[in-house]
């Protein structure tokens, strides 16, 4: 009876042993990441690191967004990927389900993925390939595996990257305020004025992405806009013009194909950081700077609590996000902060002053 007992214990542990191909590299005394984008660690790398199964290196389909001109769309009702590359206009299609995937409308091979603590896990190499993406592998001092992907935009050497988080002190914290702390009670509504531009050649525009939350913002045309998408932002909402390298011309030439097709020019453009508003007020339109911006490249969380610091002195804040996983990280948080606090209000431009 012991023996039988025995086996059957033998087994069971076989058979756990069996269901733990997928191995994570978690490193001791803090946090020192497994995946970098470019010259930067990325910043979700404590909850979804590098991981190996079978042989195959796998990273989270999110980091994909880390890189200028990509974009993932995960639809979880049939759990499907969707990953662009404007830069390039290549469209892969990955179906979780069947592991199957297409590329531009061809069927392509079988691809690993599988999924782990929410996040959609898949074969590095194959999908840097199909996103135009370097895979460079290394081993740090521990032995734990390092992957570093490049879209040609890095600075310093994969040693160097590894020095600064392996061998030199932890970097220290911002200082941040919890967020189950509401800030201190102001006399009037403190307005988050949510901007973004449009995005070009993506089927989901940062519009889309933020009414999706249930969250409202004001959307800022660009030369790369097409007709049909002017048409329809520009009658329905009240939109912007975007100057991209800050200069009144460059706004013109995006209202110039307004007018065309509207009769009527837009009122308002968005300055990047820095611009010089007054020309554009001399020209009659009435200029929005960003105080914040978000992107691929940013901590949303830091972003956040020195937005929460700037709005202690002053009654509004004007936001600018895109479609990458950041800008959707922040968006989470606003919602979170006006489910607790009644003086905060994410509105439209429709009454700048």
């Amino acid at each position: 009876m012991k023996n039988v007992f025995l086996k059957m214990m033998l087994c069971c542990l076989a058979a756990v042993l069996l269901c733990l191909p997928i191995v994570g590299y978690e490193t001791e005394n803090g946090y020192k990441p497994s995946l970098y984008h470019n010259d930067e660690a990325w910043y979700k790398d404590t909850m979804a690191p590098l991981l190996v199964k079978d042989g195959v290196y796998h990273i989270p389909a999110d980091i994909l967004e880390m890189f200028s001109g990509i974009t993932v769309q995960i639809y979880t009702e049939n759990n499907n990927l969707l990953i662009h590359n404007t830069n390039t206009d290549v469209y892969a299609s990955v179906l979780y389900s069947t592991a199957t995937a297409a590329v531009n409308g061809e069927i392509a091979e079988k691809v690993d993925i599988f999924r782990q603590q929410g996040y959609y896990y898949i074969d590095a190499e194959w999908i840097a390939d199909i996103c135009g993406l370097e895979c460079t592998f290394k081993e740090d001092a521990h032995g734990n595996m390092l992957l570093r992907l490049t879209n040609g935009e890095q600075r310093r050497s994969f040693d160097e990257l590894i020095d600064d988080y392996t061998n030199s002190a932890e970097p220290e914290e911002a200082e941040t305020k919890p967020i189950e702390t509401p800030p201190p009670e102001s006399d009037g509504t403190k307005k988050i004025y949510l901007v973004c531009t449009n995005a070009p050649g993506a089927q989901q525009t940062p519009a889309d992405l933020i009414e999706g939350y249930g969250l409202v913002c004001t959307e800022f045309l660009t030369e790369n806009t097409g007709t049909a998408e002017i048409v329809q932002k520009a009658v329905v909402t009240r939109c912007g013009v975007f100057a991209e390298d800050g200069t009144v011309e460059a706004a013109d030439g995006v209202n110039a194909m307004v007018e065309t097709l509207l009769c009527r020019k837009l009122p308002l453009a968005l300055l990047p950081e820095g611009g010089d508003t007054v020309p554009f007020t001399e020209t009659g339109y009435i200029p929005v700077v960003p105080d914040f911006t978000v992107n691929y490249q940013t901590d949303p969380d830091v972003v956040f609590e020195n937005m929460l610091t700037y709005l202690r002195n002053s009654d509004h804040v004007v936001l600018r996000v895109g479609t990458d996983g950041c800008s959707q990280r922040i968006l989470v948080l606003l919602i979170e902060l006006l489910g607790w606090n009644e003086d905060y209000s994410v509105v439209k431009l429709t009454e700048w002053e």
